[in-house]
């Protein structure tokens, strides 16, 4: 499971990509996975949530600089899975959301205006 990446630039073998420390490296195709994945950009534990919206249940916390696997989004809620625990958390808690890569070529059309 690997960090969520923006892809910046592409040739045919390699893309060009940001880490969520804004360093930015060449990476070959083949190293770069399907999976939309996002961190936990927060500097404490945020809550998960059963369901999305506002007083809801919280089932787990996900730590600083987690990596969660992406579901969908609703409104400023995503939903993320780590291991069997799948819940809510606000979308300004994680890096990657906006910039999740799916495919280098969907997150290359992200990134071009």
């Amino acid at each position: 499971m690997g960090l969520p990446l923006l892809v910046v630039d592409k040739t045919v073998l390699w893309c060009q990509v940001i880490d969520p420390e804004g360093e930015k490296v060449w990476m070959h195709k083949s190293r770069l996975s399907t999976r939309a994945m996002v961190m936990v950009k927060a500097e404490t534990p945020v809550a998960l949530y059963r369901t999305e919206g506002e007083g809801q249940t919280v089932i787990a916390y996900a730590d600083p600089n987690a990596l969660l696997r992406l579901g969908p989004c609703l409104g400023d809620s995503c939903q993320v899975k780590k291991g069997s625990v799948r819940g809510w958390v606000k979308k300004n808690a994680l890096w990657g959301v906006d910039v999740a890569v799916l495919t280098p070529e969907a997150a290359l059309a992200r990134a071009t205006p």
